[in-house]
């Protein structure tokens, strides 16, 4: 008989949701607010639009990590969470990083971000203390 999901294995799911919901979310949130603001101030000089480049990777690369997270939780729910080393690492990474990552657009009272950068991490913590 297969075992039964855990109540962690469907927190490392739900966060898995969390970040795979939040991809669309930031691209379209980066085409409507990012992109015009840069395009309009920053250029006019090559610096500025080397900035303007770096802050439009930056944001795109993020969207790959979100991604990234979405998959690992996933993957997670079924492993009982991280098992090697990297993982770990990349798992705490994300609950710290986030965190800090998130405390500015706390601070900006822009609360959507924070799915993904606290609710998720903190709901495969719980998980990964539940598994």
């Amino acid at each position: 008989m297969a075992d039964l999901p855990t109540i962690g294995s469907y927190l490392f799911k739900t966060a898995a949701l969390l970040n795979a919901i939040s991809v669309p979310g930031h691209i379209i949130y980066g085409w409507k607010h990012l992109d015009p603001v840069l395009h309009s101030t920053l250029t006019h000089t090559s610096e500025h639009r080397v900035a303007d480049a770096c802050a439009n990777v930056g944001w795109d690369h993020m969207t790959v990590g979100i991604l990234t997270a979405a998959i690992l939780n996933y993957r997670w729910s079924m492993t009982r969470g991280p098992q090697q080393t990297d993982e770990k690492i990349i798992f705490w990474s994300l609950l710290v990083g986030g965190w800090y990552v998130g405390r500015r657009f706390w601070s900006l009272r822009e609360y959507r971000p924070l799915g993904c950068l606290w609710v998720a991490p903190v709901a495969g913590l719980i998980g990964w203390s539940l598994v």
